[in-house]
């Protein structure tokens, strides 16, 4: 089973973002965003569309449909890898309108201006690094 999420970036007073279909969790998306994702790795993730799955690597184009020779530190986008439409990032002028359009359980959202990602399950925002344990 899926766990949905929603990942973003705000910059210049508006947020750019994308759905993420699975392991959405703060101990794997989360997780894998906090480690592996600064301000420009993000503006290029974000500009590939919803992704199947987040992986450590943004990669090269690949058969959506072949577990053959694929790795999890590798993304998977839907429009990239599998050819589908409609999936460009949305813009929102705020938080909540982002939450509300995805109605998906995670959220993440990066800072442009300050590099810090925060972390959402619905209206809470929190910093990412302290929920998985970081100072």
């Amino acid at each position: 089973m899926s766990t949905n999420f929603a990942v973003g970036i705000l910059e210049n007073s508006k947020i750019k973002a994308i759905y993420g279909h699975w392991d959405g969790h703060i101990e794997t998306a989360g997780k894998t965003l906090q480690q592996h994702y600064d301000v420009a790795k993000t503006k290029k993730l974000i500009a590939l569309g919803s992704v199947s799955v987040l992986g450590d690597e943004i990669g090269v184009k690949q058969d959506f449909d072949s577990f053959d020779g694929r790795t999890n530190k590798t993304c998977l986008f839907y429009g990239r890898d599998r050819g589908e439409d409609d999936v460009a990032a949305k813009t929102f002028k705020t938080k909540e309108a982002m939450v509300e359009w995805f109605e998906t359980p995670f959220f993440y959202l990066l800072d442009a201006k300050t590099g810090v990602w925060y972390a959402s399950r619905g209206k809470t925002w929190f910093k990412l690094k302290n929920a998985l344990g970081r100072k």
